[in-house]
C-alpha cells in the first residue's frame, strides 16, 4: 500500500495564501511574495521532515526556526493594520499547533 500522497506544495500555498488574502485584503505584489516565502518555506520543512538523523526535539527547534523566519519575512511585506491582524492569525496558528501537538503525543 503506498501512503497517502501529499498534497502539492502549490495547492497548499494558494490555500494559505488565498485565506491570509482574505483576511488581509493583500495587493498583487504581496500575494506573489508571499507565496513564494511559503513556498520556500514548506520546502525546508519538508526536508527537515525527511531527514533520518536528528532528534524529534531537534527538528521541532528547526521548524520552528523556519516558521518564525518566514513570519519575519512576510511581516516586513505588510502595512500597518495588515501586521496587526497577521499577529493575531500567526497567534491563533500557534494555540492551534499547540494544541495538537499536545492531543499526538
Amino acid at each position: 500500500r503506498s501512503q497517502p500522497k501529499e498534497p502539492a506544495i502549490e495547492e497548499t500555498v494558494k490555500k494559505v495564501v488565498d485565506r491570509l488574502n482574505q483576511q488581509l485584503k493583500l495587493d498583487e505584489l504581496q500575494v506573489i511574495a508571499i507565496s513564494n516565502i511559503i513556498t520556500q518555506n514548506i520546502k525546508k520543512q519538508n526536508a527537515i521532515l525527511k531527514k533520518e538523523e536528528g532528534s524529534n526535539e531537534d527538528k521541532t527547534n528547526e521548524l520552528k526556526a523556519i516558521s518564525e523566519k518566514m513570519d519575519l519575512d512576510i511581516m516586513i511585506l505588510l502595512n500597518k493594520d495588515q501586521k496587526v491582524k497577521y499577529k493575531l492569525l500567526a497567534e491563533d496558528a500557534k494555540k492551534q499547533r499547540e494544541a495538537y501537538s499536545r492531543t499526538n503525543r
